[in-house]
């Protein structure tokens, strides 16, 4: 079942497995990062996507954490609604962004995401002034 699947990267990632989480993901997993994010753009692959997005992630943000509140789920497509939190490391700033992810399900993997969140939110986080970017 494809809720299952997503459900069990989310699970894998708080676990602290994220090799667990990679093994989830199609080879050549299509993923999209939200626009005007601090890792905007669209990834081809796994090596790209842990490279683009998570290995930045690890650097920029301690206690990060990508926490999931409801699953729903229509064939091969789930949507995940939830909250981000962490805190930014070069500012000490708290990270508080909801999130809307979409997943699409094949053959027991994860071939496609697509990110919604607030962007400010990320941004004020990581920003090297106390204002956040108008």
């Amino acid at each position: 079942m494809s809720v299952d699947t997503v459900r069990k990267f989310y699970a894998s990632f708080a676990a602290g497995d994220a090799p667990g989480a990679f093994a989830l993901l199609a080879p050549e997993i299509d993923w999209t990062e939200a626009e005007r994010g601090p890792y905007e753009g669209a990834y081809k692959g796994v090596p790209a996507v842990v490279a683009g997005v998570f290995e930045p992630l690890g650097a920029d943000f301690d206690n990060f954490a990508a926490t999931p509140s409801e699953f729903l789920g229509d064939g091969d497509r789930v949507a995940v609604f939830g909250t981000y939190t962490g805190v930014a490391r070069a500012t000490g700033r708290a990270l508080k962004a909801p999130f809307v992810h979409a997943w699409t399900v094949a053959g027991g993997k994860l071939v496609r995401f697509v990110q919604h969140t607030d962007s400010a939110a990320w941004n004020a986080a990581l920003a090297a002034s106390a204002t956040a970017p108008a």
